[in-house]
């Protein structure tokens, strides 16, 4: 009993994590898939930060925390260092999904999960008003994992970039075909000409000889 209280009482911490050290990985996986598939169209979802201080809670209310070493301080202190991180982790992603891929034209149109929690607002400076992005963790029921609407939204917003990426895919390479064929319409069309001058040119020079 004793063991089982004490797997339950665990605290959620910041582990210290660097955005950029994440996004290095990112770019492992990628370039490994690339190795195995040159031609796969590889993009990443961008991350929704989490609330401690919603996770706390949420422990304290299902009984699977009653005593808190870590101090509201502390909270505030994790928070504001991961939703640093993150939102510099989420630039990289969207920068990196806007580069152009090997066998593609361009690269992929990014799925911003982190837009449902991160919304934008406007915070009055003086006279003008300055947009600024603040986190509403409503969409986390436990500061961490999403509910089933915001699931559901987050696999169509998927199942909808996915579509559209195979519609352009195909369309691309359609474009491509087309290039080739024309290509080598043009080049025996000129061929063609090539050798109807020559000819000419060996029957006037053989009219002149």
């Amino acid at each position: 009993m004793e063991e089982e209280q004490e797997r339950w009482e665990r605290e959620l911490v910041y582990s210290g994590a660097k955005g950029l050290e994440i996004y290095e990985k990112i770019l492992e996986f990628k370039a490994a898939v690339k190795e195995k598939l040159p031609n796969a169209l590889v993009g990443f979802i961008t991350v929704p930060p989490i609330s401690f201080k919603k996770y706390k809670e949420h422990c304290f209310e299902n009984k699977k925390l009653t005593v808190s070493e870590i101090s509201n301080d502390d909270l505030l202190k994790f928070q504001k260092d991961l939703e640093k991180e993150v939102e510099l982790l989420n630039e990289k992603i969207i920068f990196g999904n806007c580069e152009k891929q090997s066998g593609h034209l361009k690269g992929c149109r990014t799925i911003s999960w982190h837009r449902s929690v991160c919304r934008l607002g406007k915070v009055k400076r003086g006279k003008k008003y300055q947009k600024v992005y603040k986190n509403d963790f409503r969409e986390l029921y436990d500061g961490i994992h999403g509910t089933s609407d915001i699931k559901q939204k987050w696999f169509s917003q998927l199942i909808i970039a996915i579509r559209a990426e195979i519609s352009y895919t195909k369309a691309e390479a359609a474009q491509s075909s087309d290039d080739i064929l024309a290509g080598s319409s043009v080049a025996e069309h000129s061929q063609s000409e090539d050798s109807d001058k020559e000819d000419s040119w060996d029957f006037k020079r053989g009219q002149l000889m």
